[in-house]
């Protein structure tokens, strides 16, 4: 194979660039693919990596393979000689199909090939997958184009790990940086914890969820940026009303909720309508925009066993303050709920 060095450099030079970055190994499978096509002039080549949830290879980035064929294919990792590459890490060269055929059929991917190149994708002694390339010219490929090709599959590894750590680091996150509060799974984590509290201690605990009453028009017309400074303004006038211990998290796309801790139903019931009367007077962004909410109110000696209660009682309660109107509060004196 004849290699253009000065653009092969400049080439991976440039994928280095985009792996310091991004954390999208999409880009950087796809961008390796370009470089194998257009540089080492590869009839068809691919990345086959291990599925984690299934543990069977897929295709996720390729060139010269059909549409049918990636979206089908689905390779135990155990079989074949791709299985054998997959588990020893050895390359497989193959100069002259017709010298072991039985070798190219097992390890062909769609169309029949002259010559080919597979070598193993893996980082920490952990293995991902493998890269392949073949061609329709016999000696195509040598053993000195296994270096080449192994550099640009551990380049393909350091970006899916860099991927890894940036998804284990998001949910390792429990904050919700739009509006500065928890991510909804914390926080619902969080209230198992102080109802647990609240029993031992016989501390009353209430929970309040607001939704903003005109919110899709407020983006559709405004857009989602301004939508989230609304959204963030709100947030700052429940921390102003709020007394005592109180956690804040966002429950849905325009919806945010309290916990309050040492609180009775009335307490609760007076925060809320000021709250409420808050944000109708209040005027959002530069555009002055108006806005309403919506408030349930639940109480874990009034309403509830069980965290779990303490949640579907105040979602009830949400329901039945936007069913019957904006800037509307509503809330249960005796409903139990397990």
């Amino acid at each position: 194979m004849t290699i253009d060095k000065d653009l092969m450099l400049k080439s991976i030079g440039n994928i280095i660039g985009l792996v310091k970055s991004t954390t999208h190994h999409e880009r950087i499978f796809h961008e390796v693919i370009i470089l194998l096509h257009s540089v080492l002039k590869c009839r068809s080549c691919a990345f086959g990596m291990i599925n984690p949830k299934t543990e069977y290879l897929n295709i996720i980035s390729s060139h010269g393979l059909s549409h049918s064929f990636v979206k089908e294919y689905r390779s135990k990792i155990a079989t074949s000689a791709i299985g054998k590459l997959i588990w020893t890490g050895e390359p497989i060269l193959i100069v002259d199909s017709s010298l072991d055929q039985k070798l190219a059929d097992e390890i062909m991917l769609e169309k029949p090939f002259n010559s080919c190149l597979a070598v193993q994708v893996s980082i920490h002694q952990k293995t991902l997958g493998f890269l392949f390339v073949d061609s329709d010219q016999k000696n195509y490929y040598c053993k000195e184009d296994i270096e080449i090709l192994q550099l640009l599959a551990d380049i393909a590894a350091l970006s899916y790990y860099k991927f890894l750590i940036s998804e284990d680091n998001l949910r390792l996150d429990n904050i919700d940086h739009d509006l500065e509060i928890e991510k909804y799974h914390p926080f619902i984590s969080r209230l198992h914890d102080v109802v647990k509290k609240s029993e031992k201690l016989n501390i009353p605990i209430s929970v309040i969820v607001l939704d903003v009453d005109n919110f899709k028009m407020i983006t559709n017309t405004y857009g989602h940026e301004v939508g989230t400074m609304v959204l963030k303004d709100i947030v700052n006038i429940v921390h102003e009303e709020l007394e005592g211990i109180f956690h804040l998290g966002r429950f849905g796309f325009d919806e945010i909720i309290a916990l309050i801790e040492d609180c009775t139903l009335e307490n609760a019931i007076r925060y809320a309508r000021r709250i409420v009367e808050r944000i109708d007077k209040h005027k959002f962004t530069e555009q002055n925009i108006l806005s309403t909410v919506s408030i349930g109110v639940s109480n874990i000696t009034r309403n509830a066993t069980t965290a779990d209660g303490l949640i579907v009682c105040v979602k009830n309660a949400l329901f039945e303050a936007q069913r019957t109107g904006k800037n509307k509060i509503f809330y249960y004196e005796n409903e139990w709920y397990k």
